[in-house]
């Protein structure tokens, strides 16, 4: 008596409605080219003669305005003839606002340096202006007075001083605030120098009158700078300006306070990191400077901050910030977008799924040779998991490269570079992770990298910046003061940092919405069931999902609490078997459709269209073989494009990507099989073959590695990229691994097969060992878990395949 198998098979087809709408800003550049009309002076055509060149900027983590660069334009003293004799030089930022002739100017300061800061008021130019000047070190050789001096520069002449100098009257290298105030009234002048008990002398320090005032006291005002950075184990900060008012009084011809706590656009934090011994960032050599440059529109820090990590590679640790919103923290699916330049071989870092100090995504880029402690050299991804309070976190390497791709171009030669992380939740179950570089040369390709973390993954979270070691390398010659450089994505500072990500549908509109009350969810096609002869009874149930969403025109309906569980199509995917009856080898025809229990695209039919071979009349290896294949149908790729996939198997078969797909008998295809080759067209190893009008050609020899995991289910990546006729393939590599080049060469007919269709190839895969071995490793085959397709450049195709939603 005949036993029967009946096989459900169920596969599934979306349509989906796109709003057309520009994807959702989560979090706006963080990036300013102007505030408050504060203006830098200083001419760089001057090469400082010590230090940087000015590094003006708000400092993040207190909201004060900060200059840090231990530079100066001029140095004054014996260096230029006399000690003491006054003819230094500050870098200036002064406001757009212009006082009358009377006017009382406060300005709250604090300093981790001892050498120069003060006041400017009646600014003209930079040869016409007063200046209030504080230092706490002693002159040496120097041009700048010890003390508490006001001096003037006319027509580009410099008088050391028309009052002072006074003792000094407060420590400025502790942070400690004090308060500077004038007062000025045609050609007089009061100066009070406030101590930190707040209270104001009764007598003014420094008094008198000045011809010059009475012509220069109407004009610009702020604050100045000169050789300031501290040079010990503390944050590298510098002179900081907290606060500054100017008032005339009754008149009311001016009246501005001007503070710096909420100049950014995004408001920021300090994230203090911990490494796996429980050590924290307070013992970094030096704490971070984050620094927002509203005038050339950076974010930068310079400090060279780092510590060493306990456990290879991973959980090194440096000085970073974060964005502070509330609704920040309840990010899911984002990408953010940013600039970076680095002068430094180590540093760049971006942070993203932030939960708190301790629970954290990072992204690390390094192009000094691999160390113990230090990172790895490339692009490497860690992640960070609290485990409470007290309790040293858990470091995880999620990804590196054991061949860097990318190496960033540093020094006095640095390359601006673009970067884009993409966090995309599948379900609560994992987290992919897809990094991808433009290439700062402009040439092809772009560098994609991707990872899924299966383990515990973080679903929501705020971005941030960190640094790893990056300080100033040499003087910087530049408009920047050097160290680690972040700026808006394109050269644009206008460009948000952090946008909802949704996967793009064909024509570029967005995903569709979830169904809101009021809506009827139709269902668009039929169930699918094919009844095949086979030797035990098997049921398998295999889901994919989407639906179509048309208005309710008010017609009144039962309640529907558990919808329809089947459909018919899911995102274009496409089984290209079309034979009504089965005429393959193996045991059936495809079985292709998602596992509920690890949300993968499957196909277990341990069947394949032929053998290849001595079974087909050839050679072991000959590659004449043919595959079951499942491509999308609703993408075209272009003549440029990278296709990252991530797959697994509990077979030791044949499985793999084919892209450039017109038919089945015009197509591409990367293939791999861990069982020896035996009598079969499928060689043991990865394998490369076109098919072009149904003859099946080897590309390149089979490389005969034994893949021992592809009988585990153990996650691994192929690499696919093509522009124009020239291909490269890369993998396979684990999770986490690093992919070396398998191939790379021109092939004549990506003329015509480069444009075309993508996907997965299945061929005999199916465990079907003994009942111990089924209960491990279940009776599944070839899986894809994602697979992303991207342009690189024009965003002509851009999408990453995932399965975790598919079920309705």
């Amino acid at each position: 008596m005949n036993r029967t198998k009946f096989t459900l098979i169920l596969v599934a087809l979306v349509a989906l409605a796109g709003s057309g709408a520009e994807a959702q800003t989560l979090i706006g550049s963080p990036f300013l080219t102007s505030y408050d009309g504060w203006m830098d002076t200083y001419d760089y055509n001057i090469a400082p003669p010590q230090g940087n060149y000015p590094a003006w900027g708000v400092l993040l983590e207190k909201g004060v305005l900060m200059e840090n660069s231990n530079g100066m334009e001029k140095q004054g003293g014996t260096y230029l003839g006399v000690e003491n004799d006054g003819q230094y030089k500050p870098y200036m930022m002064v406001n757009s606002a212009v006082t009358p002739s009377t006017y009382t100017i406060t300005g709250t300061y604090s300093s981790w340096d001892n050498d120069g800061l003060g006041m400017i008021f009646g600014y003209q130019d930079n040869d016409n202006y007063f200046r209030l000047g504080v230092r706490r070190e002693s002159t040496g050789n120097y041009g700048f007075f010890g003390g508490l001096t006001l001096s003037k520069v006319v027509g580009g002449v410099i008088t050391p001083y028309i009052a002072g100098p006074t003792t000094s009257f407060v420590g400025t290298s502790n942070d400690t605030p004090f308060t500077l105030k004038v007062k000025v009234d045609g050609g007089n002048f009061e100066v009070y120098a406030s101590r930190p008990d707040g209270r104001e002398p009764s007598t003014p320090q420094l008094s008198g009158f000045d011809a010059d005032l009475a012509t220069l006291g109407a004009g610009n005002y702020g604050a100045m700078s000169w050789g300031q950075r501290y040079d010990g184990t503390s944050p590298l900060w510098g002179t900081m300006l907290h606060s500054m008012t100017v008032d005339n009084g009754a008149n009311g011809s001016i009246d501005k306070t001007h503070t710096f706590s909420n100049a950014s656009p995004v408001a920021w934090r300090k994230l203090s990191m911990t490494r796996a011994d429980n050590t924290q960032e307070a013992n970094l050599a030096h704490q971070g400077n984050f620094h927002l440059d509203f005038i050339n529109g950076v974010i930068q820090d310079d400090t060279d901050g780092y510590e060493m990590a306990t456990t290879n590679y991973t959980d090194f640790i440096g000085p970073a910030i974060v964005v502070d919103e509330p609704s920040a923290y309840d990010i899911g699916d984002m990408e953010m977008k940013v600039r970076i330049t680095c002068d430094d071989d180590e540093g760049p870092g971006l942070l993203f799924r932030v939960q708190n100090d301790k629970s954290f995504y990072r992204v690390n880029l390094a192009t000094q040779a691999t160390g113990t402690g230090r990172p790895r050299k490339g692009l490497s991804i860690q992640k960070c998991l609290d485990n409470g309070e007290g309790v040293a976190p858990t470091w995880t390497q999620l990804f590196y490269e054991s061949s860097p791709q990318f190496t960033y171009e540093l020094g006095a030669n640095a390359v601006p570079f673009d970067i884009s992380v993409r966090a995309v939740n599948n379900g609560s179950t994992s987290t992919t992770i897809v990094v991808e570089i433009l290439n700062p040369d402009g040439l092809n390709p772009n560098f994609l990298y991707s990872v899924t973390d299966y383990s515990n993954p973080l679903l929501t979270g705020t971005v941030g910046f960190t640094n790893w070691g990056a300080g100033i390398n040499g003087t910087a010659k530049g408009k920047y003061s050097g160290g680690l450089v972040y700026s808006g994505y394109g050269g644009d500072p206008n460009v948000p940092l952090v946008v909802a990500y949704e996967s793009a549908a064909p024509g570029g509109s967005a995903a569709a919405p979830i169904p809101e009350p009021g809506v009827l969810v139709l269902l668009i096609g039929a169930a699918v069931a094919l009844s095949l002869p086979r030797r035990r009874k098997t049921f398998a149930l295999l889901l994919a999902a989407c639906c179509l969403t048309l208005p309710l025109a008010g017609v009144a309906e039962a309640g529907t609490l558990i919808g329809s569980p089947f459909i018919t199509g899911y995102d274009g995917w496409t089984d290209t078997y079309s034979a009504t009856n089965w005429t393959g080898v193996g045991d059936s025809a495809p079985l292709w459709g998602v596992l509920i229990n690890n949300n993968a695209l499957c196909d277990l039919s341990d069947g394949a269209a032929s053998n290849g071979g001595t079974y087909a009349g050839g050679g072991a290896g000959d590659s004449q073989y043919k595959p079951w294949v499942m491509v999308n149908t609703n993408y075209t790729t272009p003549s440029k494009y990278t296709l990252l996939g991530t797959l697994s198997s509990t077979d030791d078969d044949g499985l793999g990507l084919v892209f450039g797909y017109q038919d089945d008998n015009n197509y591409l295809r990367i293939g791999m099989r861990a069982e020896a080759t035996g009598n079969y067209g499928f060689a043991q190893g990865i394998s490369f073959d076109k098919v072009v009008n149904g003859v099946v050609s080897q590309v390149a020899v089979a490389n005969a590695a034994n893949f021992g995991y592809l009988t585990d289910n153990t996650p691994f990546q192929l690499k696919i990229e093509v522009d124009g006729t020239i291909c490269t393939v890369s993998g396979p590599a684990l999770l986490g691994g690093g992919l070396t080049q398998y191939f790379t060469g021109s092939i004549g007919e990506l003329s015509t097969l480069g444009q075309g269709h993508y996907g997965v190839m299945s061929w005999r895969s199916r465990n079907v060992g003994d009942a111990s071995v089924q209960a491990v490793k279940r009776c599944f085959g070839a899986q894809l878990h994602s697979l992303t397709v991207d342009n690189n450049s024009d965003g002509s195709i851009e999408t990453n395949h995932t399965f975790e939603n598919v079920s309705p």
